[in-house]
């Protein structure tokens, strides 16, 4: 499956809504009829389950069972993993509820605008590397507490950081059946992780914050929870530097420029009755004609990590004990899921949507196919447990070929467009007219039932948050890859960490060059912005390629672009 959403797309176009593939010798049915996906999200966890499924790719199989290990990416042994995963799913879902997302969402914004007060007033910068950084900070520092990362040192969050994102690229290749032996840097880059997050648990450095929370409703024992954190760390980080990123490049585009325009200007009307005097700006500016262009990056990125923090905001996690204060007018429109700067950014995700999702059949199951009354026999998987040489069927979708279907999205489905009613499926626009979690504008990006995302309300807000900021606070323009950066980052330079660096084995590198595609991507008919790594199956989409961009700092954060 390195061929990844290409392949998908090619085998849909040309045996259509239902098929099977044989990958080495584990069949695997994709389906993309509505009432096919709608029974995939709505079925009993009899017919069609999640947890072997999740098994077989990201949890250790008991090596007392007599079958060996598999490919160990958190390292959950099954017996402490499937008794708590639901567990661990409703404490997430308890913790980011909607009702609690404005406290979040304050202490979000103090560490993201404590950051970009740090940024030069204007330079250039490869987009997706300036991202890394941000919101790698921002975001642990909320769902983990600032303790986490002051305990590592200025030189230790960097190299944390570092570790997660070499962590993050070789993931799939990690969860395949590659023996890890010829993996060595995903086993230091999990290595070091494991060993933070250990220090960190055994110093009570995560009291009082999500990963806190989530501890404790978990109750597993003490030699589990780093692996647990670190199952934490990748879900909620693995997405939302290529959300940010997609979200931001879309509005670039001069197609969109309408769209940024229509944005900046509502949040700039709501923001100038609440902005008073400008924060001081602590910047470091880029040497003017020293070193390299991707030195002067680098120094922009890093130079912020030296700077003071502002006071942590000390959050009661838990609903109802603590009113979060008024949230500024940024943060009430990523609180507002109309808004149109929520709509921006789930309409980035449906078009950058994961390449698969995966469930296993516990029992033969007659699916909806093609057409009304068609039905295709999913055989009964054999479990992964009873034998490391078993055979079955897995069930599959894949939200990024679907969120293109003219059926689902409409005549533009491959367009960029925040204001598309959403998707029509089970006859109705109705987020939850089908399938809970599944449909309007997200689609399948969440996936659906009662295993969608629990985090999914907090990263609208996240991102949401950050675009606002990023956009009321700078001006953005699309530049041309500079020709020796841009070899540079397309051999594992520093410019595109979650797309290149840390991959491993001959599948590392793309190919692609350059910020200008050879061909159409959704939501960029020109080809102006890096193409998508087509052999990511999990997750968001990431950029292929570096995308570098111009950016000057507004005079005022009312000012439209």
């Amino acid at each position: 499956m390195r061929a990844g959403a290409a392949f998908v797309q090619q085998c849909h176009t040309l045996y259509g809504d239902c098929f099977t593939l044989n990958l080495l010798g584990q069949r695997m049915t994709f389906l993309f009829a509505a009432p096919a996906i709608q029974h995939y999200f709505t079925a009993p966890d009899t017919e069609i389950t999640f947890g072997p499924a999740v098994q077989q790719g990201l949890v250790a199989l008991d090596r007392r069972s007599g079958h060996g290990a598999g490919p160990q990416i958190f390292g959950l042994p099954p017996k402490h993993f499937f008794g708590k995963h639901y567990v661990m799913l409703s404490a997430l879902r308890e913790q980011l509820a909607p009702a609690g997302l404005a406290g979040y969402g304050v202490t979000l914004q103090a560490l993201t605008e404590d950051e970009l007060s740090l940024w030069p007033s204007s330079g250039k910068v490869e987009l997706y590397g300036a991202l890394q950084y941000l919101v790698f900070k921002v975001a642990v520092s909320t769902l983990f507490g600032r303790a986490f990362l002051q305990a590592q040192g200025h030189q230790g969050a960097l190299s944390l950081q570092h570790s997660f994102f070499q962590f993050e690229a070789a993931f799939e290749l990690a969860a395949s059946p590659v023996p890890h032996l010829f993996l060595p840097r995903f086993r230091r880059a999990r290595a070091h992780l494991l060993g933070a997050l250990r220090a960190s648990y055994k110093a009570g450095h995560f009291q009082g914050t999500v990963a806190d929370a989530l501890i404790q409703a978990c109750g597993l024992p003490a030699e589990c929870i780093p692996n647990m954190l670190l199952a934490m760390l990748w879900a909620s980080q693995a997405n939302s530097v290529p959300a940010t990123f997609w979200s931001l490049a879309f509005l670039l585009l001069p197609e969109n420029q309408h769209i940024q325009r229509r944005l900046v200007m509502q949040l700039a009307a709501e923001d100038s009755t609440a902005t008073g005097a400008q924060p001081e700006q602590r910047t470091h500016a880029l040497p003017n004609g020293q070193g390299t262009q991707q030195q002067q990056v680098q120094q922009s990125q890093q130079g912020s990590m030296h700077q003071a923090q502002p006071q942590q905001r000390h959050l009661r996690h838990t609903a109802g004990q603590q009113q979060a204060p008024a949230p500024s007018p940024v943060l009430a429109a990523a609180l507002d899921r109309r808004s149109l700067l929520v709509l921006c950014v789930i309409e980035a995700l449906r078009l950058r949507a994961m390449s698969i999702d995966v469930r296993i059949a516990a029992s033969d199951v007659l699916l909806p196919a093609v057409t009304e009354g068609a039905k295709v026999l999913i055989q009964k998987a054999l479990m992964v447990a009873m034998s490391p040489t078993d055979k079955g069927s897995l069930v599959a979708l894949s939200p990024y070929t679907s969120h293109q279907d003219p059926r689902l999205f409409g005549p533009t489905a491959s367009q960029f467009d925040p204001d598309r009613d959403g998707m029509l499926f089970g006859g109705s626009h109705n987020p939850h007219a089908a399938v809970v979690g599944v449909g309007g504008l997200a689609g399948l990006s969440f996936g659906g039932g009662k295993y969608r995302c629990p985090g999914r309300h907090f990263a609208e807000v996240e991102v949401g948050l950050l675009l606002g900021l990023l956009l009321t606070r700078f001006k953005f323009q699309l530049v041309g890859a500079d020709p020796v950066i841009q070899a540079s980052c397309s051999s594992g330079g520093s410019g595109n960490d979650g797309a290149k660096n840390g991959s491993e084995g001959p599948d590392s590198g793309s190919g692609q060059e350059g910020s200008v595609g050879s061909e159409c991507w959704p939501g960029d008919p020109g080809g102006l912005l890096p193409p998508c790594d087509m052999t990511r199956l999990v997750g968001l989409k990431v950029p292929a390629g570096p995308c570098w961009v111009r950016f000057e700092r507004r005079a005022h954060t009312t000012t439209a672009c």
